[in-house]
């Protein structure tokens, strides 16, 4: 996918001085030399005008995804496995120089109404309706009228796919009226299996101060990470505001919702089942949360 293409892209840039190796030949020290280079080496990308050392995070998955093609070579024959044994050794990378992953923190409303206000209705739309759910951003670009009991209210919705599906748990979000009326906007027309929130819309509906955008081309109509990190990318310059992610949008949704309802409310809507990542507090229902999020989302 588009999201493995680009990883696998930064992983190119990385090992391209070693091109010419034999993959029998790539061991823990080569790894650690390059680990450590990457800790040392400014990012061509600015944070807040000034150039930065790659997060520890980032490293950590650039490795994995060196692994994993080793691993996938093994499968195929193509290497011995003890070349995946030997770099499995490097245990302990070394990151000296590297950034420490900040914790994600709620983005303020303001920023994000001043950066939709240039984005294409539908994208505006869609950022909109995370904030105001809590959701998670994959739940948001996937969801269909299928999965929304619109019969009461808050709607009542249950994303088709889940961080927790295959643990066999159900995932159910309320929504309520300022989501409420995003969604009406975009629903209208939509079979029950049809995106609600899709790329073809950006340029279907447009505003006079929005910033002309173009997405790869491409039949897919769901919204990916990608995708979404280009729109946002362009706005906030547009916009002149700090940068944020959608998954601030989701921590903003949930501390709201936690502000105004408590913890159980939130660990509700978050659809946490232990409560480990909303504190420890007694596992709740919708019921918990259903007369905060007709107030709130």
């Amino acid at each position: 996918n588009n999201s493995r293409w680009y990883r696998l892209r930064k992983v190119a840039a990385v090992l391209e001085p070693y091109a010419a190796m034999p993959a029998v030949e790539f061991g823990p020290r080569l790894l650690g030399q390059i680990v450590k280079t990457m800790a040392q080496t400014p990012m061509k990308a600015t944070r807040n005008g000034e150039q930065v050392t790659p997060t520890e995070t980032y490293i950590r998955e650039i490795v994995t995804a060196i692994k994993r093609l080793f691993e996938e070579a093994i499968a195929r024959e193509e290497i011995p496995a003890e070349r995946l044994v030997a770099l499995n050794t490097l245990t302990k990378l070394p990151l000296e120089g590297a950034r420490q992953s900040e914790p994600v923190q709620p983005v303020e409303q303001d920023i994000v109404e001043a950066t939709c206000a240039v984005l294409p209705p539908v994208a505006g739309d869609l950022f909109r309706f995370i904030m105001f759910t809590g959701c998670r951003p994959s739940e948001a670009t996937a969801i269909t009228p299928a999965m929304v009991d619109r019969s009461q209210e808050p709607w009542v919705w249950q994303p088709k796919n889940h961080k927790t599906k295959h643990k066999g748990k159900c995932r159910t979000i309320g929504i309520g009226p300022q989501a409420r009326q995003i969604l009406k906007r975009w629903i209208s027309g939509k079979g029950d299996n049809d995106l609600i929130f899709t790329r073809s819309q950006i340029n279907r509906a447009v505003t006079a101060n929005m910033v002309s955008f173009s997405l790869c081309k491409s039949d897919r109509e769901q919204f990916n990470k990608n995708d979404l990190a280009k729109l946002l990318h362009r706005a906030i310059k547009a916009a002149g505001v700090p940068h944020w992610t959608p998954y601030q949008l989701r921590h903003r949704g949930l501390t709201v919702i936690r502000q105004e309802g408590g913890r159980d409310a939130a660990q509700a809507q978050a659809g946490h089942s232990d409560g480990s990542m909303t504190e420890r507090y007694a596992k709740p229902t919708l019921g918990d949360a259903a007369e905060i999020i007709e107030r709130v989302g």
